[in-house]
């Protein structure tokens, strides 16, 4: 009878023994929840469940070099530009939010 296929439709999930498939996503975000929710204080706080733990970059300093080296022919030959971009890098540093690198960290981080 159509009463009965239409209850048995909209009771699917509902019914015991029902195995509803689960997505590797849903996998995923209960894996997370499971191994970093934590109560503190007063309240309950968890990883992100939507960032991946480790994305794969691909090295792109090539790429960047030469966009730095294009910037830096523009500075020179453009010299109110390069005045106030230099303005502007000495905002930053003044606000702390960039600083100097010293010669040992530049050739750490080179390799």
């Amino acid at each position: 009878n159509a009463i009965d296929r239409f209850l048995l439709t909209e009771t699917y999930e509902a019914r015991a023994g029902v195995k509803v498939p689960i997505s590797d996503e849903e996998v995923r975000a209960n894996k997370i929840l499971n191994e970093t929710t934590k109560f503190v204080g007063d309240r309950y706080e968890s990883g992100l469940l939507w960032k991946n733990e480790e994305p794969n970059l691909p090295d792109n300093s090539q790429s960047t070099l030469a966009r730095f080296l294009k910037l830096e022919r523009r500075l020179i030959a453009d010299e109110n530009l390069g005045k106030r971009y230099s303005a502007a890098i000495n905002e930053y540093i003044s606000l702390g939010h960039a600083r100097k690198l010293s010669a040992e960290e530049v050739n750490q981080s080179s390799s």
